[in-house]
Formats: structure tokens, C-alpha cells, sequence
């Protein structure tokens, strides 16, 4: 086809007003022909035909409005177009797409856009044109139909024009004709906006569609994509992103929440998305509670979204992590936040590390409780979490099992995985995995790790037994590991399997697994092999344990009845006669035997009553035959005499007189026989307890007098052997005394209630007669008390007294004893006040710890006799004197810390037995009467006098009252008061607690507080306070209401008094700086940087204080030289855990005040840090600034960056202040490389990667705002903290560490807990280096 010529359009054609409208339309065609457009207005052609380019078109039709009467000819051809358009069908042929003929071809075309949408790119027609679409789309969208595809037609030239000339106009238009649409409709309109709307109408449109949020709630998915595709600036998306928040706080279908969340987390550029997703997690939680499992399928898309976006998105997991590290209260914590944790652990490898050390830092600090686990399992944990999850909670669980030394993380683990494993949703397929986890870890090197695990398995099984059973083949892998377990682990491992295996509910199929265990303890006890045989006898008693045991009480039986059974429990008897055989020759064996047929007596099985009264026969016979003697009066031999002593039964009570052959056994026939004395009674008295429910029939064992050496002994005649047997008599003594009080300690009967407490008094004194004694014979081997195979040797070693060369080194803290790990008691404060004189060196040590039997803990309930402080003749009142009072409390507080913590370390003792769940019942009553006690001590203390705090009864005194202090802090403290189940028992002991006078309160945790706060005057000791502290935050960490000011204020009232020891000295010390660190911590943590800093300020000026040797600060007495390293520590963790929590919430000018406060903090710091010239202080000065850089780098820079075009001289003067702290830094770091100072050398990689970032980071800030020369950035100098030049190559060895022993490799964490700069010496505190 020839090209036409429409260079010249025909100048004849002239518009005129008065046309008709037909003639226009005419018109209108003669004018598109001759740009090159053919009308086919007939129905034969689908569409109508360009002749040229489109692009061509537009440039004729804009030259030619261009060259006449602008306003009419537009008019007039708008008006032509209207007319056409009146009809449906002529309207769609010009929103039809063109075509584009070259030839006359009818096959060789293509298609070009629609004439509506050529004529909207002349801008002369652009407004009628768009006028006529819109009208049309108003008529459209009006209509209530479900097909939407002409109203997409109409819509579509209205897409990406590339110009708007009237843009208002168009935005109000299509949102008034948003309004007034039908649902469907409007779905079209929202799904186009975003593509119609020009960029400088997207705020407008924005803020105007964000209104539709409240009137429909349908349309919410909709207009979230619309509004997520709009251009808005920063101020109008906050707006929209506060409109979505307050939208998903309220109620809303998952659907349309996971679009919300899309829209909300699209932008992961803000600088603090902390406050965005603290709004999204508190509604998330609110929707998956209410939603149940109906909802399953819609609540795993949202976690997948999540879990791929932060997958994708580094800082959307960083803001997850930021936001769960940064609650401080536990109520504050929702179960979501645990689904968060394993979404984000399985949405990174290389992340899991810092999760799961989030994760159980928020464990050990009491942040995740067990309620919230509980919640989490009951409500959360539907079965497409539990499919998608499992593998990452198993993982964390794990972790966590790894750190059970901390008996919070331990319980939290135990409780994770019984829950897991015994939630509804756990399959057999799932419960093998998580089983086939816990038995891989049981090869740990950690031995509290598997004990912990084997424990929470046996949980398992007592929990549903047949659930556990059916993955048998893989609990028997146990079997193969037994060869590296401890003797206590071994016991529990065969415990679960016989629990499975034996018994009356046993299944049949199981016979041969029970078989294999049973010729396993053939083989074990047959070995000659000591550890192998003590293996047998443990698995061997434990498997009797469930062997003899029956499902149904059978009821009372006479002793015809019993007689008539000859061969009860065959197997039970059976093992018992493999075990008597084995250990028959060793007494040590035996002690063992009878240690563990006693700990399966005394727990809560039933035995079948045959069997009991088979073995009740056989050991009363043996123990009255082996050890009771008739005394026919005081025997001499080779100058020791022994004697009847101790003899508490009136003679008219007594057919004969029988005694206790201690000494007997112990001087004269030299065996260790008398070594199964106490193991054995104690069978005895569990054996008659079950057969009568009394010790009415033995309690003449309780006042049986013991032949021992005679009181009065000349040991000057004595040989050292000697002395050393007589030792040992009373050593056997003392365990007998300890098992005959623990027997009848719960009977009833006054008169064996009396003998009691006369035992105790006779306890009291031959412990004291010993501890005497040893003192004589330094060196002797002790008998041990239990003998469970963890010690090499057979006896505990007494070391003798140190001996101190150099007075200016530190004294050793105590004479214990080397026992690996039969040591089951930690020491207490009260352990601390018993110290012995050494005469000639003037040195006081502690008395030493020596292992006795265990008492039993029903020993407590004896201070339910009244406390008389005027006599110490207390059995014929039924009263209990001092001495007897600060023993029970001190045995008591032995006994709670090792039954409140999860993995206590008592071997084989009868501990294991104990539950703490029963004795915290029992503490409903020991602290009522221990309340009592506390009134009469509190008012002994009052009465006190100046001198009078260091007098022997006032040393008790005071004792006693820390004792109790202690004891209901170690209540409080019990992790099962996490478990929402005992919040009854919780409520019960503080009812207990509160005085009989007093109001019943809303909350008893408070009224206990303010009760305990009111004794802060009778604290005479620093270790009293620290107690008192540390009772008022566990307790807070009970309650829901916060008590922190309070806390502080009682601190501080601490802190401003002066401390001293039972001998009137200076309290100073280990204990003294642990003690000082609780009060600075509880001061410290109710402030905020402004506080701080005005604390600071005043230390700089009350440093001088410190100089005199015996120095402290004006302001906190209890400070001094050489304990103000714990202070320092204090204010430098304060700082830095204030900064975490202030800069989550704060504008910029709020972050230009934080910061400048911050630096000045620092500033600070430093300067005391150069004043001191302590290796503690400087310590902790690096580790800590340099952790406050990281965020200041991270979340504080940033802004400096933006105000820096605005504030610049308040930014320059932050930056100027933190670098004298860098630059002291620095130098500190050059000091320590020269003098090898290992401690600090391993803190300089860290601090010098994090100063050269911020070298960088400030230099580039300076250069893009012109400040160059507003800081000098560059090289510093090798100088140490006087300012003096070091030669590069120049390195002084410190006396305190090996140039050899430093490796720089092995850095330090950053979550060191600090207990090195705590708790050390004060000649560690002190470098020689630094003066």
C-alpha cells in the first residue's frame, strides 16, 4: 500500500459549533483516515485498522489539535466519539485491540493497542476520553454480578499511562466510584489502582483507601495488595502500617491476616522493626488461641510465610530474635514466642547456634516458665506443627539438655520433652524419634547430662508405660552403654527396663528381653571384677524392686497366712540369694546390698506381703544375732577401756541389758563388719515399718546404749593407732545416732519424741568430741559412710591443717575431704562460722566437712517443739535449745539444696528417693512454725547491745536467723513452682508464712514481701542481706506485679552500711564480693541510662575515698578497695543491658540523648577505671565497652548518620567523647600484648575488629557531610595507659601467666557470666604490672 501523505492534513476541514452530532462522527472519521486510521464500524471486521504505527497516529493527532482551534476541535472530536460510543457495540470495537496492516494482506498483521487508549496519550483529548471511560466504569461498577470482565475492559486503557494530565480528577473519580461499587466490583477496581493511579496521587489514594479498612472487612486482603503496590512516601506507609496494626490486633480471618503480615513485613529496611512485629506476635498469638486446630492448614501458611521470609530476609530473623531477647518478664512471654523460635531455628543452619542459645538463656534466667510450655502444648501444638517442627524441637530440647547442670534449664528440657512425647498428636513413628534422640545423647561426656536424660526417659515410662513399651528394641540399646555410666545412672537404666519388663502387668512377649536382662546380672555379679560386681548388685536389687512388686494391695494377713507360702517370689528370691552369695566375703559389698534393698523399701511400690515378710524374718534374726550384745559391765584391754554408754531405756523397760557392740567390732576384733551396722538397721526399720506401720516393737533400739572407749580417755597414754580406732568408734557411733533418729524421728509416742531430741543432743556432742580428735591424728583414713563404687579407696582422707609459708598469699578455704564424688553436702553459710583455731599460726580455717549418714529430711519436723533460748536441758519440756535449733536448720538447708535442684549429684543416697514435690507439702507446715521461730530470734536480736552481736549466743543467734533467711529462699527458689499445678502449694506455704495478726491480703506474695522487709534492720551480716535480696526477687519473679523499686530500695539501704564478721573484722572476701554482687545488681537493675549516669558521676568524685587501705565510698559503705572491682562490674552490665532495653522504643533526638548519655557514662568509667589501676576493673571495662560499641555501631550510628545533617556539633561531641574511651582502650590493649597479659589479650580481637568498623563508619559520615576535620581519625601510637611510647617489638612477661600458656585463638564468649571478675582474690584483683 502507498504510503500516504499526511504531512497536510485538508485546511478545508474546519470544526464548527453548530454541526450535528452525525456530522461530527463523519468528521471524525475524515480526520482518523487521515492520520491513518480506518473505522470499521460495520460488524464484519472484528476491529478497527491502522494504516501506520500506533506511534505514528499519536503524532499526527497531536500535530493537528496542535495546529487549529485547540478547545474546539477537541470538543467537537469528542463529542463525534461520544456519539459512536453510545452504542455497546461500537464502544468495545474502539476498547478492542488494533490492528496493524503494512499490506493489503488480510493475513499479515498485528495487533496494536486500542483506540481509547491512543486517544489517552493525546493530551488535548485525554480528558473527555478519560471522562467518557469513567463514566462507563461508574455504569459498570455499579451492577451486582459476579463477571467482571467488562468493567476489566473498560479499565485496561487506563493502565500505565504514561502521562496524566488532570491526576486529581482521575484519583477522586475512581475512588468515588469505589464507594458506590458492588463487592465484586470493587475487587476489580483495588486489583487495577495501583497500575491507573499516577505516582503523585499514590498518598492521597493511600490514605483515602486506607478509611475502607473499617467499613469492610472483606475487601481487606484487596486493599492491602492495592496498598502495597502504591508509591507512597516513608510518613504516609507509617500511617498505613499503624492502620494494618490496629486491623490485625483486631478480629480478622487468617486468610486475610496473612496478607496483612505480607503487607507489614514487605519493607525490611526500617531501622526498628521491633514495635511492627511486638504487634504482629501479640496478635498472632490471640489468633491461633482462639483458632484451635480447625484452623491448622491456615495457621501453618502464615509460619511458612514467616519462615521464608526471614530465610530470605536477615533482618526480619534479626528482629525476631531482637524482640524475644528483649522481654524481661516472664509474663510478659506468650506461647507463641516458643512457635516463633523453632520457626526461625529451622529457617537457617547457620543460625541455629544463637537460637538455641537465646532460647535457653531465657530458660536459665526464669523468662520461659513452665506454664508458658504447658499453654504452648495445650493450645499451639496442632499436628501440622507438630510434622513441621518436631525435628527442631527435639533439636532445642536437646541443647538444652546439654546445660543440665543448671537445674532451671534441666527442668524446662525434662518437662519439654514429656510433654512432647506424651502430647495426643505423638504418633509411635514420632515418639521413636524423639526416644532415638534422648539414647544417642546418653553417650554424652556430661555425666549430670545423662542422668538427666535416663531420668526423664524413666519419667516416660511412669507417665504411660505402654506407650514407651512399644519401642522396647530401642531402649535396650541402653544395655550397651552401661560400661561408661555411673554407678546412679546404671541404677536408673535397669530401672527402666524392669519397669517395662517385670512385674504382674509384664506382657508375655517381653519374657526375652526380661531373660537377657536376668543372665546380664548373673554374668555381672559372678565377675571378680570390683566396678563390674557393684554393677550386679545395683541392677540386681533394682530388678527385685518390680519383680516383687504387685499391681493390687492384697490386704492384711496373719502370720498363719504368711507361714503357709513357703517360696514367695521366686524370682525376687532368687536374685536377692545371688547377691547375698557375691558380697558375702566383703562388707563393703554388703553395705552397698543392704544401701539399695533399703532405697526399693523405702519407696512407694508394693511389694507383694509374702516376700516382705520372708526378708522382715531373715534380717531381724541376723541383726539382732550380728550386732546386739548383753552388757555385763566395762571391759580393759591394752589401756583402752570401753564402756556402756549413751544408755537411754530405764532398766525397768528391759528384760536384759543389751547394747550396741561398736567398740567391740571396732578395737578388738578389727573387721569391717560394723561397717554394715547402719545400712543394715536401716533395712531393718523400713522392713518392720511396712509389716506393723510402726516402730512401737524396736524402739528400744533408740535408747539402746553403745559400748564404746570410755569418756575419759588420757590419749597421752595412747599410741596414734589407737587413737585412731577410737576416732573411728565414735565415727560409727555418729552414723548410728543418725539412723536412729531418722527411723523414730515420725513416731508419735511422747516418750520416744523425748529420747529423740536426747539423741540429737548426744549427736551434737560426739560430732564436736570428733572433730576434736582428728584434729590430734592429721592425716587418718576415715571409714566411709556409703559405699556406692565411686571412690578408689575405702576410707575418706581427714587432711591435715595448711600450712602457711607466706602470709602475703592467700590462706586455703578449707580442710576437705578427698572423696571424688561421695560428697553429697554443699557447704552453707553456717558451714563458714565453724572454724577452728590454729594455734600456732594464728590461721582460722573452716572445720571440715566429713561425709556422715544422711539424716533423714522428716528431721525438720522436730522444730515443731518450741525454741527455748534459757536452757539447754530441753528433752523433759519437749523444747528444743540453740544448738539443736542451728543443726536442724543447717541439715535442713543441706537437704532443700540438693532436693530443689534438678540434677542433684548424690550418687546412691537415699536422696534419689525423696521427691521434692512431698517435702515442699510438708514445708506448708515447717514454715509456720518456722515463722514462730523467726518472731523470738528477731526479738533475741533487738535486744542485742554494742558488743554484744559477737558473744558466742549472739554469733547462734544470728546464725539461725541467716539459716532461715536461707531455708526460705531455697523454698521459693523450687522450678516446680513454675508448673501452674502447684500454685496452690505456693499460695499455702506463703499463708503459712504470714503472722497469725495480720490481715488476710489480695496477693500473699506481697504481704510476705513487705512481712520479710520489715527484718532489714535485723540483718547484722552482709550474707543475711544478700538472702533477704535474693527472697524478694525470686518472689518477684512469682508474682505479676513488679517489685523492682522496692528491691532496689532495700539494696541500697544494704550497700550503705558498713559489714563485719562474727569476729567484729571487716567482711571481705569470696563470699563477701558474691554477696556484694547481689545487692549491686538488685540496686542497679531499676535503673535507666540517666540514673546511671548521675551515679557515675558522683563515683568520680568519691573515688579518693578508696584510698586508705580500709577505704569505702562515701555514698556506699559497704564498698571498699577491695571489693568495688563487683561494683564497677555492676554499673557496666547495668549500662549495658539499659541500652538493650531503651533504644527498642526511642526517637531519633531520643537516641541523640541515650547516646550522648551513654559516652558520658563511659567517659566516666574510664577515668575511675585510670585512677584504680585494677586488672578486674580494666577487665571488665574492655569486654563490656566493647559489647556497648557493637550496638551503638548497630542500632545507634544509623542515626547519628541522619542527624548528622542537622545536629552535627551535638553528633561530633558523642563521637568525640567515645573516642577517648576507644583511644584508652586501645592503649590498654598495647599494654596488655606487651606484658602478655593473658586475660585481657583475649578481649583485643573483638575489640579491635569492632573500633575499626566504627573508624570506618565515622570517617564515611564525616566525609559525606563536609566534617572531615571535625574529629581526627587516623593511626594511634603503641603507648601504654601513662601515655609512655612502646617499642613494637618490646614484651614483658606478667608474673601471673606463662608467655607460653596464651593463645589468642581461644576467645572468651560475650555472654560470660563474669564470675572471674566477681569472685576474684584480692591478690588476682591486683596486677603487679599495674602497681
Amino acid at each position: 500500500m502507498a504510503r500516504m501523505d499526511t504531512g497536510n492534513i485538508s485546511p478545508t476541514f474546519q470544526p464548527s459549533q453548530r454541526l450535528s452530532q452525525l456530522h461530527l462522527t463523519e468528521e471524525l472519521k475524515i480526520v482518523l483516515a487521515k492520520v491513518g486510521v480506518k473505522l470499521t464500524l460495520s460488524l464484519s471486521e472484528p476491529t478497527h485498522i491502522l494504516e501506520r504505527e500506533q506511534a505514528l497516529v499519536v503524532r499526527e493527532l497531536t500535530k493537528y489539535f496542535e495546529s487549529k482551534d485547540t478547545q474546539l476541535c477537541s470538543k467537537n472530536f469528542s463529542i463525534g466519539l461520544k456519539y459512536l460510543c453510545k452504542k455497546e457495540k461500537h464502544l468495545k470495537k474502539f476498547l478492542t485491540q488494533t490492528e496493524f496492516r503494512k499490506t493489503d494482506d488480510e493475513n499479515d498483521w498485528i495487533y496494536q493497542e486500542s483506540l481509547i487508549s491512543i486517544f489517552l496519550k493525546i493530551p488535548h483529548l485525554q480528558d473527555e476520553v478519560m471522562e467518557l471511560l469513567l463514566d462507563n466504569v461508574t455504569d459498570a461498577a455499579i451492577e451486582d454480578t459476579e463477571d467482571t470482565s467488562w468493567l476489566r475492559t473498560l479499565l485496561q486503557p487506563l493502565r500505565f499511562l504514561p502521562t496524566v494530565k488532570n491526576s486529581e480528577f482521575l484519583a477522586k473519580k475512581l475512588l468515588d466510584i469505589l464507594e458506590i461499587s458492588s463487592f465484586t466490583c470493587r475487587l476489580e477496581i483495588l486489583g487495577a489502582f495501583p497500575e491507573i493511579l499516577p505516582d503523585n496521587q499514590c498518598d492521597f489514594a493511600a490514605k483515602e483507601l486506607t478509611k475502607l479498612f473499617d467499613e469492610n472487612g472483606e475487601l481487606c486482603g484487596a486493599l492491602v495488595d492495592c496498598l502495597s503496590a502504591l508509591n507512597v512516601d516513608t510518613e504516609t506507609k507509617k500511617q498505613i502500617n499503624d492502620r494494618v496494626l490496629v486491623k490485625i490486633s483486631a478480629n480478622v480471618c487468617l486468610k486475610d491476616y496473612l496478607i496483612l503480615i505480607k503487607f507489614l513485613l514487605s519493607d525490611c529496611k526500617i531501622l526498628n522493626m521491633v514495635p511492627t512485629l511486638l504487634k504482629i506476635r501479640n496478635s498472632l498469638d490471640r489468633i491461633i488461641e482462639s483458632s484451635g486446630t480447625d484452623k491448622d492448614s491456615e495457621i501453618i501458611l502464615i509460619f511458612r510465610y514467616l519462615q521464608r521470609s526471614a530465610s530470605i530476609k536477615k533482618t526480619l530473623a534479626d528482629g525476631w530474635l531482637n524482640l524475644i531477647s528483649n522481654i524481661n518478664h516472664s509474663y510478659d512471654h506468650k506461647p507463641v514466642d516458643l512457635l516463633i523460635i523453632f520457626m526461625l531455628h529451622q529457617s537457617s543452619d547457620n543460625r541455629r547456634r544463637v537460637i538455641e542459645a537465646i532460647f535457653r538463656k531465657r530458660v536459665s534466667l526464669g523468662l520461659f516458665k513452665l506454664n508458658l510450655l504447658e499453654k504452648f502444648f495445650e493450645k499451639y501444638f496442632t499436628p501440622q506443627l507438630l510434622k513441621n517442627y518436631l525435628a527442631d524441637i527435639i533439636d532445642i530440647g536437646s541443647c538444652l539438655l546439654g546445660y543440665a547442670k543448671d537445674t532451671l534449664v534441666a527442668k524446662f528440657a525434662t518437662n519439654l520433652f514429656q510433654l512432647l512425647f506424651n502430647n495426643i498428636h505423638v504418633g509411635p513413628i514420632s515418639g521413636r524419634e524423639i526416644l532415638s534422640s534422648l539414647i544417642s545423647l546418653t553417650g554424652s561426656n556430661d555425666d549430670c547430662t545423662t542422668n538427666t536424660l535416663l531420668k526423664l526417659i524413666k519419667s516416660l515410662v511412669d507417665i504411660d508405660s505402654k506407650k514407651v513399651q512399644k519401642h522396647i528394641n530401642l531402649l535396650m540399646q541402653l544395655l550397651e552403654k552401661i560400661d561408661t555410666m555411673k554407678y546412679r545412672d546404671i541404677k536408673i537404666t535397669f530401672d527402666i527396663l524392669c519397669s517395662l519388663l517385670c512385674g504382674d502387668k509384664a506382657e508375655d512377649f517381653l519374657s526375652g528381653f526380661k531373660d537377657q536382662i536376668f543372665n546380664t546380672i548373673r554374668k555381672q555379679l559372678s565377675c571378680y571384677e570390683r566396678s563390674v560386681r557393684l554393677t550386679g548388685i545395683i541392677s540386681a536389687i533394682t530388678m527385685v524392686k518390680h519383680c516383687a512388686s504387685v499391681s493390687i494391695y492384697q490386704g492384711e494377713l496373719t502370720l498363719d497366712e504368711l507361714d503357709q507360702r513357703p517360696i514367695p517370689n521366686k524370682e525376687a528370691v532368687e536374685l536377692l540369694e545371688l547377691v547375698n552369695c557375691a558380697t558375702s566375703e566383703n562388707s563393703e559389698q554388703q553395705c552397698l546390698y543392704y544401701d539399695q534393698l533399703a532405697s526399693i523399701l523405702a519407696s512407694e511400690k508394693i511389694f507383694d506381703k509374702y516376700f516382705l515378710y520372708w526378708l522382715y524374718k531373715k534380717v531381724h534374726e541376723d541383726f539382732e544375732k550380728s550386732f546386739l550384745k548383753v552388757y555385763l559391765g566395762p571391759k580393759t584391754v591394752q589401756v583402752v577401756g570401753l564402756t556402756m554408754q549413751f544408755m537411754l531405756n530405764k532398766p525397768e523397760e528391759l528384760v536384759e541389758t543389751l547394747a550396741v557392740n561398736i567398740g567391740g567390732y571396732t578395737m578388738y576384733q578389727k573387721n569391717d563388719k560394723i561397717l554394715i551396722l547402719a545400712p543394715y538397721f536401716r533395712v531393718l526399720r523400713l522392713l518392720h515399718f511396712r509389716q506393723h506401720g510402726n516402730l512401737l516393737q524396736i524402739d528400744s533400739l533408740l535408747g539402746c546404749g553403745i559400748i564404746l572407749p570410755e569418756e575419759n580417755l588420757d590419749f597421752e597414754n595412747l599410741n596414734i593407732e589407737q587413737i585412731k580406732l577410737v576416732a573411728d568408734c565414735l565415727f560409727h557411733c555418729i552414723n548410728w545416732f543418725r539412723e536412729t533418729i531418722s527411723a523414730f524421728v515420725t513416731e508419735k509416742d511422747t516418750v520416744i519424741q523425748q529420747r529423740v531430741i536426747k539423741r540429737l543432743d548426744n549427736l551434737i556432742d560426739v560430732e564436736d568430741k570428733l572433730h576434736g580428735l582428728l584434729r590430734k591424728i592429721p592425716g587418718h583414713n576415715l571409714p566411709l559412710s556409703y559405699f556406692d563404687g565411686t571412690q578408689i579407696v575405702s576410707k575418706q582422707l581427714v587432711r591435715s591443717e595448711p600450712s602457711i609459708k607466706n602470709p602475703r598469699k592467700k590462706v586455703a578455704k578449707s580442710n576437705t575431704i578427698v572423696n571424688n564424688e561421695s560428697s553429697m553436702i554443699t557447704e552453707t553459710q553456717i558451714n563458714d562460722t565453724q572454724l577452728v583455731k590454729n594455734k600456732k599460726k594464728g590461721i582460722q580455717v573452716k572445720a571440715q566437712k566429713l561425709q556422715f549418714r544422711e539424716l533423714d529430711t522428716d528431721l525438720v519436723l522436730l522444730i515443731k517443739y518450741p525454741l527455748n533460748l534459757d536452757s539447754m536441758d530441753t528433752e523433759e519440756n519437749m523444747t528444743l535449745n540453740l544448738q539443736q535449733i542451728k543443726f536442724i536448720l543447717n541439715d535442713f538447708i543441706e537437704k532443700l539444696t540438693l532436693l530443689t535442684q534438678t540434677n542433684k549429684n548424690v550418687n546412691l543416697s537415699h536422696f534419689n528417693d525423696v521427691k521434692a514435690d512431698y517435702l515442699m507439702h510438708d514445708c506448708v507446715r515447717i514454715v509456720k512454725n518456722l515463722n514462730k521461730f523467726l518472731e523470738i530470734i528477731v526479738k533475741k536480736i533487738n535486744e542485742f547491745g554494742e558488743d554484744a552481736p559477737y558473744s558466742e549466743e549472739a554469733v547462734d543467734i544470728q546464725i539461725c536467723f541467716g539459716s532461715i533467711l536461707q531455708i526460705f529462699y531455697l523454698i521459693f527458689q523450687w522450678p516446680g513452682f513454675q508448673n501452674t499445678n502447684n500454685s496452690h502449694l505456693l499460695q499455702d506455704i506463703l499463708e503459712s508464712a504470714r503472722d497469725s495478726c495480720s490481715q488476710n491480703p489480695r496477693d500473699p506474695i506481697v504481704a510476705f514481701v513487705n512481712k520479710i522487709v520489715q527484718y532489714t534492720p535485723n540483718c547484722l551480716q552482709l550474707s543475711h542481706g544478700a538472702s533477704l535480696i535474693k527472697i524478694m526477687d525470686v518472689l518477684n519473679s512469682l508474682s505479676a506485679s513488679e517489685n523492682k523499686k522496692q528491691i532496689s530500695t532495700v539494696a541500697e539501704t544494704f550497700l550503705k552500711k558498713r559489714w563485719y564478721d562474727f569476729q567484729g573484722k571487716l567482711d571481705q572476701g569470696r563470699d563477701c564480693n558474691q554477696n556484694t554482687d547481689i545487692l549491686v545488681k538488685a540496686y542497679l537493675d531499676n535503673f535507666n541510662v540517666e540514673s546511671i549516669l548521675a551515679l557515675v558521676e558522683i563515683l568520680v568524685e568519691d573515688i579518693e575515698a578508696l584510698n586508705p587501705r580500709n577505704g569505702c565510698l562515701n555514698k556506699f559503705p559497704a564498698i571498699f578497695n577491695k571489693n568495688f572491682h563487683v561494683f564497677f562490674a555492676g554499673l557496666c552490665n547495668a549500662l549495658l543491658a539499659t541500652i538493650k532495653i531503651e533504644i527498642q522504643a526511642l526517637t531519633n533526638s531520643g537516641h541523640l540523648v541515650l547516646w550522648r548519655s551513654a559516652a558520658e557514662i563511659l567517659a566516666n568509667l574510664m577515668n575511675i577505671a585510670k585512677t584504680l589501676k585494677n586488672r578486674s576493673i580494666f577487665l571488665c571495662f574492655l569486654k563490656k565497652t566493647t559489647q556497648v560499641l557493637k550496638i551503638f555501631l548497630a542500632s545507634g550510628m544509623p542515626i547519628l548518620e541522619i542527624m548528622l545533617k542537622h545536629k552535627a556539633e551535638e553528633v561530633v561531641v558523642i563521637l568525640k567523647t567515645i573516642q577517648t574511651s576507644t583511644r584508652f582502650l586501645n592503649y590498654l590493649c598495647c599494654q596488655a600484648k606487651q606484658t602478655r597479659d593473658a586475660s585481657l589479650v583475649a578481649y583485643i580481637p573483638s575489640f579491635t575488629h569492632t573500633r575499626e568498623c566504627l573508624t570506618f563508619r565515622v570517617k564515611a559520615a564525616l566525609v559525606a557531610n563536609d566534617l572531615s576535620t571535625a574529629i581526627w581519625v587516623g593511626n594511634l601510637k603503641n603507648r601504654n595507659i601513662e601515655g609512655e611510647d612502646i617499642i613494637s617489638q618490646s614484651t614483658v612477661a606478667s608474673s601471673s601467666q606463662d608467655p607460653t600458656d596464651i593463645d589468642n585463638d581461644q576467645l572468651p564468649s560475650d555472654d560470660d557470666d563474669d564470675e572471674n571478675i566477681i569472685n576474684g582474690s584480692d591478690n588476682e584483683a591486683e596486677s603487679e604490672v599495674y602497681g
